[in-house]
């Protein structure tokens, strides 16, 4: 079942989620959001009359050859429209500059960039439907509007190497870990190795601390909770090589230098495509994350998708392409779970997932939440560095 175009896009929005309760803080940011949306342009925003058969798609360029042969593919089925991708570095550094000369874009917005007006609520447009893994709705909506318009979902593995567990005789990571014990076991092997005991690369391990132990999206008391469990985890020298302080490519770099030929920490954080080479250089064992006291483990599902920009002089057609996107397989590396089920079972992608992979991730697919736009905005890398 594909997308249900909207084309009278003057009249009521189309409902997508179930109106949620808000608090005072939550009411006053959707007001100062309206305003902004007005000032930028009419909430009922009408067509141009003769819109343009075209639109230009950034994208990041590792990604620019996945997505162009899909736009050939696009414009083969719709020989009147075009689709030009671009790379999205070479437009613009920032998204709100990308999205005032881009139509749509492969994005995942945050709350300050929803509140500019700059990017158009999905809803408007088209209906959600069922063939999306439900999984994902939350990592969509802010503010009972559909922003994002998702292609593949993410789940990244605990990795951990084995011969650490071997020698330490340490709890099979593999059987689970509680919250408590992956502190215990990192702070043996910082004690009786050479090795941090885990690198601190990357937010997922902490997303998961906060939604096994309350609801998304995250309240301050949630996210309160969460650091003070990651300055715990700092107790003991070396239990956690943290790389909170540096920028975006510099944490990247040193995660790979990290846990490469040279192995320096015996856990970390990253997505499945790696395993194989992982596995190549040193046996490794890919665990769930760690549970809570009602032996509860809750994977952090990490969207990808693309947003239409609020400027966009053909939106309608911006949709469509991106509905395209999302029932095709996503691109190749990572092992991204397609966002739609029906994509998923004609790649067989669940079928050809590794033997000791595949149970761990369905499972831990099951019971994911989906990372907020809400959360991506609270738990931010500037907050787990100052630890508060």
């Amino acid at each position: 079942m594909g997308i249900q175009f909207d084309w009278q896009v003057d009249e009521q929005p189309i409902p997508v989620a179930p109106p949620r309760k808000k608090w005072l803080g939550r009411l006053l940011v959707a007001l100062l959001a309206i305003t902004l949306l007005a000032l930028l342009k009419p909430q009922s925003i009408p067509l141009p009359a003769d819109p343009p058969p075209m639109i230009t798609f950034a994208v990041p360029a590792d990604q620019l050859g996945h997505f162009q042969t899909l736009a050939r593919a696009f414009t083969d089925a719709y020989p009147d429209q075009t689709i030009i991708v671009v790379d999205e570095q070479a437009i613009a550094a920032e998204p709100e500059s990308l999205l005032l000369q881009v139509d749509a874009a492969v994005l995942s917005p945050d709350v300050a960039l929803l509140q500019t007006g700059l990017v158009y609520p999905l809803d408007q447009l088209g209906v959600w439907d069922d063939d999306f893994y439900p999984q994902l709705t939350d990592g969509v909506v802010w503010d009972e509007h559909i922003w994002v318009w998702p292609y593949a979902a993410q789940i990244n593995l605990l990795y951990v190497d084995r011969a650490t567990v071997n020698a330490l005789a340490l709890d099979d990571p593999a059987a689970g870990w509680h919250f408590w014990r992956f502190g215990r076991q990192i702070d043996t092997i910082a004690a009786e190795t050479d090795l941090a005991g885990y690198l601190l690369s990357s937010r997922d391990l902490l997303f998961s601390y906060a939604y096994a132990h309350a609801a998304a999206p995250l309240d301050e008391t949630a996210v309160a909770n969460t650091l003070a469990w990651r300055t715990q985890l700092m107790t003991t020298a070396d239990a956690v090589y943290d790389l909170s302080d540096l920028a975006s490519t510099e944490r990247m770099q040193t995660h790979l230098r990290t846990v490469s030929a040279d192995r320096r920490a015996a856990v970390w954080i990253t997505h499945p495509g790696l395993y194989e080479y992982h596995t190549q250089l040193d046996p490794v064992t890919i665990a769930p994350y760690p549970y809570n006291d009602d032996f509860e483990s809750v994977a952090p599902l990490h969207i990808h998708g693309s947003v239409v920009s609020r400027t966009s002089q053909n939106p309608l057609l911006a949709m469509q392409w991106l509905d395209f996107i999302s029932h095709h397989p996503p691109p190749g590396g990572e092992r991204l779970i397609p966002a739609r089920q029906s994509v998923a079972q004609a790649q067989r992608y669940w079928q050809i997932l590794p033997s000791v992979m595949r149970p761990l991730l369905r499972d831990a697919f099951a019971t994911a939440q989906a990372i907020t736009i809400a959360d991506h905005s609270t738990l931010t890398w500037e907050r787990i560095n100052l630890g508060r």
